[in-house]
Parts: structure tokens; sequence; C-alpha cells
């Protein structure tokens, strides 16, 4: 059964993993990038996780890329 709280998941050790996971080249859609984001890191997820265990948090809109590919033909994978 789960049972952890909102603090045990949110925690500045579980950020850490998952920033370390995107690109140094990423710009977020609050037009910060990786670098600006990464010197105040500390202080930026404290208030991520503050404003989520209050419940005041509330997230940016998707932001919604085309990507334009070829048509694929489908191939049948059985004999």
């Amino acid at each position: 059964m789960f049972t952890s709280t909102l603090s045990h998941i949110f925690t500045i050790s579980n950020f850490r993993l998952a920033f370390d996971e995107i690109s140094s080249n990423a710009i977020g859609i609050d037009n910060v990038s990786y670098q600006e984001f990464k010197e105040d890191f500390s202080n930026q997820i404290k208030n991520l996780i503050d404003s989520i265990l209050i419940g005041n948090y509330s997230p940016e809109p998707l932001k919604r890329i085309e990507i334009k590919k070829k048509m694929v033909l489908k191939k049948d994978l059985l004999h």
C-alpha cells in the first residue's frame, strides 16, 4: 500500500536526481536556463517544495511542439 507523504517524495535529493537528467542546454518554459537554475538550485528547490507542500503550487501549462516526421510504412512482424 502506498503510504508516503508528499514530504517524503518531494525531497531535495529527489529533485537533484531529476535535475541531473536534464540537458545542460535546456531552457524552461519560464525562460530560466539550466545554468541560471543550477546557480541557485537549493533556494529554487526549497521554494518549489514549500509551495507544493502548502498546496499553492500551480505548474505552467505545457508547451506544445510539433515534430514533423516522414510517413513510415508498416511491416508485418508475422510471416
